[in-house]
């Protein structure tokens, strides 16, 4: 019998402190390493779900996000079988995307959380590995404000085709309800994310531009950031960034755009700015000098 899960109660080194999710397969624990003494999120697998989905695939899986090293993809600390459950310990955030309010005021903040969510996507595309389930609460947000993409639970090696349903509905794109997920299903799910980001609003079917609240969206992206996103989220799947990497690439390209345009604009910025202070505080501070770069 296997021994039950609650608060305060011993699992191998792992003390368990709080319950964080729930699934039909898993549970998700607040759980303090009695050895090296951090906190950390123990995801453990239920015996049911060893028995359903066989130990090879579960260590399988394990295995996949283990090998998996980005600094946005969220680390794997240890795994182990302990008592009847296979353990997953992995680094403990404090929310994920859906909690993270800054990224809904901010704009700047949403784009770079989009961008490294696309990163860590990138690298595991780079290796053989598909996420499947690109979702905001598999998007944790660390203390520095850093994305980190977790639970690879869906994840296979891209040439498994035993696989015949994947994804979380309202994020899956259309081929996946087939079965069917290739690297372009992982950057559809990712400009659903980046859509629902900027416009407040998932998109629903069918997917055709403009989407709704489409004002919104175009009011709070930069304009070399918008056919980044329409391209990501085409229906059709040969319309789409093949992988993370080119999506990637597209980011980059539109960050240097933006960067290039506010440079532009950055002089007379600065006199404008230059200019308000003198006027309101030359006098009592006695400014006698012009500033090199801009002449303020």
């Amino acid at each position: 019998m296997s021994k039950p899960l609650r608060r305060r109660a011993r699992l191998g080194k792992y003390l368990l402190e709080k319950r964080l999710g729930e699934g039909a397969y898993a549970q998700v624990w607040r759980a303090r390493d009695t050895v090296e003494g951090h906190v950390v999120a123990l995801k453990l697998v239920l015996p049911e779900g060893i028995e359903d989905m066989g130990a090879e695939r579960v260590l399988r899986e394990a295995r996949v996000a283990a090998h998996l090293e980005h600094p946005n993809v969220l680390p794997v600390l240890n795994a182990d079988w302990i008592d009847d459950y296979f353990a997953l310990a992995t680094r403990l955030c404090k929310h994920s995307l859906d909690e993270h309010k800054p990224a809904r005021r901010s704009p700047a903040t949403a784009l770079q959380i989009l961008t490294d969510v696309a990163a860590g996507l990138a690298h595991a595309h780079e290796h053989g590995v598909l996420h499947r389930d690109i979702k905001p609460e598999n998007i944790l947000i660390d203390d520095d404000g850093t994305a980190l993409l977790s639970d690879f639970g869906f994840a296979r090696w891209q040439e498994d085709k035993t696989l015949t349903q994947c994804g979380t509905l309202g994020y899956m794109a259309p081929e996946q309800a087939y079965g069917k997920a290739t690297p372009a299903s992982d950057v559809f799910s990712w400009g659903l994310v980046a859509y629902e980001l900027m416009a407040g609003v998932l998109p629903s079917w069918p997917f055709e531009w403009p989407l709704a609240d489409s004002e919104r969206f175009a009011k709070r992206v930069p304009a070399p950031y918008r056919p980044v996103v329409r391209t990501a989220v085409a229906f059709r799947r040969g319309d789409r960034y093949p992988n993370a990497i080119a999506l990637l690439e597209a980011l980059e390209e539109a960050a240097r755009s933006v960067a290039e345009r506010r440079g532009d604009e950055l002089p007379r910025a600065r006199q404008v700015l230059a200019e308000t202070f003198a006027s309101h505080h030359g006098a009592s501070l006695r400014m006698r000098f012009a500033c090199r770069s801009c002449g303020g």
